[in-house]
């Protein structure tokens, strides 16, 4: 074997140049030894270092390197429809007096332009108290209990806020951390701000950073508003946008002392490209074929077993059936009015239209490493996992078919259950569905994978049933 020949410190090289999902998704699969070179603290170091995270004469050192690796990856803004974009939605509103809360273009009357080009609108309070709010769920984000309290990240709330030039106003804001209880576990509360009548109308931005808060916290609770102060009719009040929550690792960078050279980092970049060739190789051998005692036998088999699931290689892999409507499309996560999906790694998702929609994969058994003994005589399970999800403004219809087949490709075992109906207003949450298939007899040598649905409006355009994710492991 080619690889047996590379050192350990080459491979911890040359594996620090892969992305963090290849990292944990594919890579760790090959063999004992990359799984023990990723699992060690050395190697995500590396990654971190590499990756600009951290400064090689940095004294500071994270509770875990890979977590503080991958919570800088999933690093972005928590609250939803932060610049009015989207009118109200994700947005609770709390208090709505006067003439209630109301969304205005940038700069507005007697407003000035907002630093950032981008934002183009603000939400805007009236004479009564206005209050809305947002409660991150943060496990549901994508941050699990158990990161939150190993690393206690920095949690950094940022809220900007302006006044009309002609009327004054008040501001007030409120971010509670939550345990899983809902109870208050740390809290940033800062005195009401007034602006008199006749200020310069310029955007201000308060900023707060929440450290070392302990472990508990599951929620994050955001609310700000206000009011005018002369009881004016009309939008008169404080004007809020652009408003963001960040779970922040912290900054143990200092740019500027990379000391690899150009010719160091393209040899680093040719190995791995000539290690990952040999991949498939490793994972295309049956276990008969590599022996029981070989160490790649167990890594090699136990993976998924579908072929380009999350859309990252356009349709590669995947047999249309059925291509209805505008057909089939491939969008980014999260989408228009969509969610993010659990998991961090998943980027892209397909996308059905207004008629139906299917695609498949047939999955040759032998030709993937699971011999006819192996199948007859220990018949594994076989998991099934797909998620699905809709859009909030359309309804939409979610299908799944799975059927073992025998060597004639006939149906030997089938899960086939009833269409998934999303109503039009739902909370656009994926969702996954999962089958296990146990003693299912001798025979299998193939597995049938279909997919797909369509929306329920009949809107133009891809309203329909979203997917990504999809898998097949067969648990040697």
């Amino acid at each position: 074997m080619i690889l047996s020949g590379i050192p350990e410190g080459a491979l911890l090289e040359i594996l620090s140049l892969v992305p963090a999902y290849d990292l944990i998704l594919r890579c760790r699969l090959v063999c004992s030894l990359w799984r023990d070179i990723i699992d060690s603290p050395a190697l995500w170091k590396k990654k971190c270092q590499r990756d600009g995270l951290v400064s090689k004469l940095s004294q500071r050192i994270p509770p875990d390197w890979r977590m503080f690796c991958f919570f800088h990856l999933k690093k972005k803004n928590l609250l939803k429809n932060s610049c009015a974009s989207e009118g109200f939605q994700h947005w609770n509103i709390e208090e709505n007096s006067g003439d209630e809360w109301k969304i205005e273009q940038l700069p507005g009357a007697h407003g000035q332009p907002f630093p950032d080009e981008k934002v183009k609108d603000y939400f805007v309070t009236s004479y009564g108290m206005c209050l809305k709010s947002q409660l991150i769920d943060l496990e549901a984000e994508g941050y699990p209990g158990h990161w939150m309290d190993a690393m206690q990240p920095d949690i950094v709330i940022r809220d900007w806020y302006a006044a009309r030039h002609d009327c004054g106003s008040m501001y007030v804001l409120d971010v509670q951390l939550l345990s899983k209880e809902k109870t208050i576990i740390e809290g940033f509360l800062p005195d009401q701000i007034f602006i008199e009548q006749w200020s310069d109308a310029k955007w201000s931005q308060i900023e707060h950073r929440f450290k070392n808060y302990g472990p508990g916290v599951r929620y994050i609770l955001f609310r700000h508003g206000g009011k005018d102060t002369q009881f004016w009719a009309g939008w008169y009040g404080i004007r809020v946008t652009n408003s963001s929550i960040l779970i922040d690792p912290g900054d143990l960078s200092t740019y500027g002392d990379k000391t690899e050279t150009f010719g160091y980092v393209l040899i680093l970049i040719l190995m791995i490209y000539f290690v990952l060739y040999h991949i498939e190789e490793v994972r295309s051998r049956s276990l008969c074929e590599i022996g029981t005692t070989n160490m790649w036998a167990p890594y090699s088999l136990k993976r998924n077993l579908i072929n380009n699931p999350w859309a990252l290689d356009d349709f590669n892999g995947w047999t249309i059936k059925e291509n209805g409507g505008d057909k089939w499309k491939i969008e980014d996560m999260p989408g228009g009015l969509g969610e993010e999906i659990p998991n961090p790694f998943v980027t892209k998702y397909f996308v059905t239209s207004y008629r139906s929609c299917k695609k498949s994969q047939l999955i040759n058994l032998k030709n993937e490493g699971f011999s006819d003994d192996i199948m007859d005589n220990f018949q594994p399970s076989i998991v099934i996992t797909d998620w699905f999800a809709g859009r909030r403004d359309c309804g939409c219809e979610y299908e799944l078919l799975i059927q073992l087949l025998s060597k004639d490709k006939k149906t030997l075992h089938e899960f086939h259950p009833k269409p998934v109906v999303l109503p039009e207003g739902s909370n656009s949450q994926w969702k996954h569905i999962t089958h296990t298939f146990s003693n299912y007899g001798p025979g299998v040598r193939y597995i049938y994978f279909e997919h797909g649905g369509k929306d329920t409006k009949t809107w133009a355009g891809w309203y329909g049933v979203r997917v990504t994710n999809s898998s097949v492991i067969i648990m040697i």
